[in-house]
């Protein structure tokens, strides 16, 4: 009886040992499942990363901290960087439970409705007494949003899966000293027809309807405060995010895109982590209107130009860009109508067809000269190749009709005028010449071709910007966006994406019956921030 007591003593401590033990086990394990939820809601980056990453403290990222097991797996850690001691020092999680390993093992939830799920396990194993894991005792498997960081990164692979959570809160995403720098030109129409209805009808005095151009701007900046829902405010939760706005029309001059008032103003770019700088670019967005033809060519040119430059920009600006570090392109273009309008160079050339036109004459200092039609009055050769950047003068190829215009109006506007007086004629270069005499001392000038109204179907304009977009040399070159936004443009949206290298999954074609634009830049800023950020983030240091 005794020695049958003292057995039933010993297994009753014994079941009691154990059961406190595990719910010791459990306790530790959900307060690791809380640090794990916090960092995962509040941190601005989250990064899955599998064990390369973590291998040994020289090989992690200064800057960033670890969510992981400890080596030896009797503990769950943090290894947070410390930059005076420049290394990552240990803070114990769950501490060590002699008989227990631990585990952890991160994924995205690729079945979530977002990127911002983030699905883990955490596992406890029982060991044996040479501290080989024998069976797993308890596990625990959830799943946890982001609240601060715009998507969770996944780095590991099927091969070699993420066992630990690299995180950070101070909005930066880049690794070992490297910046990863993302720069977005967003190229909009504002041609007339922006101010109908999505569905092509006539807005008069809204009539309970919203023009094409109000819902692009809502798109862009929702209602235009700095918690609204638009593609700015979501860029603008990153840092070393810059955006460039360029509006065109019948040109994508700038500031504006129906006159030529600063020939020499470009795009500005505005880090939208800024906040001034994101009111700023929110104040112009807001303040776009609908006017003029569409000369689709021209955007694109403007905006290649501001890819081309933008590091020599940045260090003009008193920010230079190092040149380890990595900039990635991306264009978002948005039309709504065939291209009417194109911008050419031409060469002129004296064709001694000159003709007075009766009446229009002006005296100066006494002498009477009279006005001739430049496009009538000069052979006019195009010069196919690429245009140079910068705004263009408002000059049409179109016959002239003298009209009420003076001279130095007509001077000021085309350039290329001629000015007859008895035998000579005053040219634009300044110099007399005998009449009859060639001149062949004229330089290119471009000009703007089209009607306004007339379809041009596949631009050479267009084309000859597309193959400067597709080789473009910086990085990994320029990813591409591109939306319809009018019924009847499959075939012109196909032409331009073949011809800047967009690829088909980032073609928006206009469909009246689930045509979304605002899910439509909700999911290109998602896709942006993807690829920007899977080229970021914590890096293996060697």
């Amino acid at each position: 009886v005794i020695t049958l007591s003292g057995n039933m003593l010993i297994f009753g401590t014994k079941s009691q040992a154990l059961t406190v033990k595990e719910y010791s086990v459990q306790s530790e394990l959900r307060i690791a499942v809380e640090k794990t939820n916090e960092l995962v809601r509040y941190s601005k980056a989250i990064f899955a990363v599998p064990e390369p990453f973590i291998a040994s403290e020289s090989v992690m990222d200064p800057g960033w901290n670890y969510l992981m097991v400890s080596p030896d797996e009797k503990k769950i850690v943090i290894m947070k960087y410390d930059d005076s001691l420049k290394t990552h020092v240990e803070n114990v999680v769950v501490d060590e439970s002699e008989g227990l390993l631990y585990g952890l093992s991160f994924n995205k939830d690729e079945t979530a409705n977002g990127d911002t799920i983030l699905k883990y396990e955490v596992h406890a194993y029982n060991s044996d007494d040479e501290g080989n894991k024998t069976n797993e005792k308890i596990a625990y498997e959830t799943t946890v949003e982001t609240l601060n960081a715009i998507q969770v990164v996944d780095k590991g692979t099927e091969a070699s899966p993420s066992i630990a959570l690299a995180f950070r809160s101070d909005g930066e995403t880049s690794g070992k000293g490297e910046n990863e720098i993302a720069y977005i030109t967003i190229i909009v129409d504002t041609s007339g027809s922006m101010n109908e209805a999505p569905d092509g009808s006539t807005v008069t005095n809204k009539n309970g309807k919203t023009s094409r151009i109000d819902e692009v701007i809502s798109a862009l900046i929702g209602d235009g405060s700095s918690n609204g829902t638009g593609i700015i405010q979501s860029l603008a939760k990153e840092e070393n995010v810059f955006v460039s706005l360029v509006p065109f029309a019948t040109t994508a001059n700038s500031p504006f895109t129906s006159a030529n008032s600063k020939p020499d103003e470009l795009h500005p770019f505005y880090e939208v982590y800024n906040s001034d700088e994101s009111t700023t670019l929110r104040g112009v967005i807001g303040s776009l209107n609908a006017t003029g033809g569409t000369n689709t060519g021209d955007g694109l040119r403007r905006a290649y130009y501001l890819h081309n430059t933008f590091r020599t920009r940045m260090s003009a600006a008193g920010m230079p860009i190092d040149a380890k570090d990595q900039v990635h392109h991306y264009i978002i273009l948005l039309v709504d109508g065939e291209t009417t309008y194109e911008t050419k160079n031409y060469k002129y050339e004296d064709n001694n067809g000159y003709y007075t036109y009766s009446g229009y004459r002006e005296n100066i200092s006494g002498t009477n000269y009279y006005r001739f039609d430049w496009n009538t009055g000069w052979a006019s050769t195009e010069i196919t190749g690429f245009l140079p950047d910068g705004n263009i003068a408002l000059d049409y190829l179109s016959s002239y009709s003298p009209g009420s215009e003076t001279l130095k109006e007509i001077e000021h506007k085309y350039g290329l005028i001629s000015y007859v007086s008895g035998r000579n004629y005053y040219n634009y270069t300044g110099n007399y010449v005998k009449y009859g005499e060639k001149n062949d001392s004229v330089p290119s000038k471009t000009v703007i071709t089209g009607t306004g109204s007339s379809t041009i179907s596949n631009s050479q304009y267009i084309a000859s910007v597309g193959s400067a977009i597709e080789g473009f040399d910086d990085s990994a070159g320029i990813r591409s966006y591109l939306i319809g936004y009018a019924s009847g443009l499959t075939t012109n949206i196909k032409y331009i994406g073949d011809e800047i290298g967009t690829e088909d999954a980032n073609r928006y074609v206009y469909n009246s019956t689930d045509f979304d634009l605002d899910e439509i830049f909700k999911n290109i800023a998602t896709d942006i921030m993807a690829d920007y950020w899977l080229a970021a983030g914590p890096q293996i240091v060697k």
